[in-house]
């Protein structure tokens, strides 16, 4: 009996000077509230809830995807309590440090000349215009896609072709700030692999190209491949960011049309593109999707996004496994993901409800 009441005594003791010791920290907080917490200070796997997760998913459809014009739009999908939502809304909607901005693309045509190009601006102001110099015809097209979009940096791969007395045609990587697009002049596309990635980056870019060598086509000298550190992005490829360069050899024979396109043996950093996760792994999407071109997964491991041929499929995950379909939304030909960024927690409710009023302005 003694025995009983002095280990009584001790657990007595020790949870009062729990209990004691946080009301002197957090006054603010009821005796009983602490104390109940220096019981449980220590909940088992079972008993923690897990945070609610949701994505803001940017996608991008070029030119060529069967459509006279490109487009961009923002997917919101989150879990919500047991609900799986999703809610579309037009251009990418990007979550900034100074608040949510808008991208997208916007095309120029007249008669002997085509331009596309990409605008930004803070949500709830107009982008600045753009006009381009063209007072004289000339049979000219640049078009100008998006690869990626991250809290202060998007990728664009830029192709140019001239069809009057200069002909010619190229395509190019640039990395360019939300806040200095660039698109007018080559000369101010300066964001380094360096100014993004640091010294790594600009010596994982020259360990790529040199890796590249010398090319030959029939009896062609190819050569080595002409590229600069600003001749780089970021781009989607089967569940990861990726880091690409891109460069010439110095004609459609050695480059074909789309110039020569070479990875970069870097993985971006979690500042540039988020959190970039796929525990399931790839084999496991394209074994349940075989025509999987793209997959995304919550950080807390319930559902995943998966772009499968021309849909938007979100499926729910139990224990590392693909589980039942959620929801199906038709896509564009040749859409694909430029932008994925994770709101956890708290914010899933506080960016749910830019959604939503995002959405009530597009009614109006």
């Amino acid at each position: 009996m003694r025995r009983c009441m002095f280990v009584f005594l001790v657990f007595f003791s020790a949870n009062l000077n729990c209990a004691l010791a946080q009301l002197k920290s957090a006054p603010s907080r009821a005796p009983t509230e602490l104390f109940a917490s220096c019981l449980q200070s220590s909940p088992s796997a079972s008993e923690k809830v897990k945070r609610p997760n949701g994505l803001l998913l940017g996608t991008h459809w070029p030119v060529d995807s069967g459509e006279e014009q490109s487009g961009d739009r923002t997917w919101w999908i989150a879990q919500i309590g047991a609900e799986i939502q999703i809610r579309e809304i037009p251009n990418l909607l990007i979550p900034r440090k100074d608040g949510f901005w808008i991208a997208g693309t916007k095309e120029i045509k007249k008669q002997c000349y085509f331009e596309s190009y990409i605008w930004t601006a803070p949500l709830g102001t107009s982008p600045k215009s753009y006009t381009p110099d063209i007072s004289d015809c000339h049979d000219e097209e640049i078009k100008r896609d998006i690869l990626f979009v991250g809290n202060n940096q998007l990728a664009v791969e830029e192709f140019q072709s001239s069809t009057g007395a200069s002909y010619g045609e190229s395509t190019q990587y640039y990395v360019s700030t939300l806040e200095h697009l660039n698109w007018n002049s080559s000369e101010n596309k300066t964001v380094q692999i360096s100014d993004v990635l640091g010294p790594e980056g600009t010596l994982a870019f020259d360990n790529a190209l040199n890796a590249m060598g010398e090319a030959k086509d029939e009896n062609i000298d190819c050569g080595k491949i002409d590229a600069s550190p600003s001749d780089w992005a970021i781009r989607r490829e089967k569940g990861r960011w990726l880091l690409k360069g891109s460069g010439s050899r110095g004609g459609h024979v050695c480059d074909g049309y789309f110039g020569t396109e070479f990875d970069i043996k870097m993985k971006p950093p979690k500042n540039l593109v988020g959190y970039d996760e796929l525990p399931t792994g790839w084999p496991k999407i394209e074994k349940a999707f075989p025509d999987a071109r793209d997959a995304f997964e919550s950080p807390n491991q319930d559902f995943a996004i998966v772009i499968v041929g021309r849909e938007l499929v979100v499926c729910r995950l139990a224990n590392g496994e693909i589980g039942t379909v959620a929801i199906r939304r038709p896509l564009h030909e040749n859409e694909y993901a430029v932008m994925a960024q994770w709101a956890l927690g708290d914010n899933v409710a506080r960016w749910d409800k830019q959604v939503r009023e995002s959405q009530k302005l597009r009614a109006k």
